[in-house]
């Protein structure tokens, strides 16, 4: 009871803000256990298995990653592979059944058998990720990053040819990253994988800011179609 009167004491503005920053908190933990957040987290948990079993002293891999951005806000990296092969960048889709597009669109198109939907192009959304990281990473080569897009439960994929990165099943993720020439040294990448780690917002709050100001973004976005 006393603690209940200790909080009631307090400003009304303090009151708001905490009232707020409650609301925010469930809804992101309501969000977080929902179907479709599920589905996306173990998608991303079959990548991370995948690129697990990969790391030795010439492939690190990085995951979850949550970085600055020059505007002061933050991006979010689902795998990152630092390898002598390059710096691969690697955004994960769980959608099913066939998925159609062209790197130069900006909407791509899942078709089930029940089910059809239009989707951001994961290669654009792939490239603003390259975009920060390569800002955090600015005395590396350009060619040294190199965007993937992994489908973990697709049954296929009709993506026309052209643009950076490369699409592709999660049974063939693994072979499509060894097809790449070694063009780093390996005393290079403990560097490298040092600065991305320190770079990395591990706070909750902040992570909880992020998915907010995405949703906000992404729904902008639509509005202004």
């Amino acid at each position: 009871m006393w603690h209940l009167l200790t909080f009631l004491s307090l400003p009304n503005w303090l009151l708001a803000v905490i009232v707020l920053l409650a609301a925010i908190v469930v809804t992101y933990i309501f969000r977080l256990f929902s179907p479709r957040m599920r589905h996306g987290r173990e998608g991303e948990r079959k990548v991370r298995q995948l690129l697990d079993g990969m790391a030795n002293k010439a492939n690190i891999p990085l995951h979850d990653l949550l970085l600055p951005t020059a505007g002061g806000h933050t991006t979010q990296i689902d795998h990152l592979l630092i390898s002598q092969r390059g710096i691969f960048v690697i955004e994960t889709k769980s959608h099913y059944g066939t998925i159609t597009g062209d790197p130069q669109n900006r909407n791509w198109r899942q078709q089930a058998t029940t089910y059809t939907q239009d989707f951001y192009n994961p290669l654009m959304q792939n490239a603003s990720h390259i975009r920060h990281l390569r800002n955090l990473l600015r005395r590396l080569p350009a060619e040294w990053f190199i965007s993937v897009v992994v489908f973990t439960d697709a049954e296929s994929l009709k993506i026309s040819r052209g643009g950076d990165g490369v699409v592709v099943l999660l049974s063939d993720l693994s072979d499509k990253l060894k097809q790449y020439p070694r063009i780093i040294e390996r005393k290079q990448l403990s560097e490298i994988a040092g600065t991305v780690r320190k770079a990395n917002f591990r706070n909750p709050l902040k992570r909880i800011k992020h998915v907010f100001h995405a949703q906000r973004t992404a729904k902008q976005s639509n509005n202004n179609k």
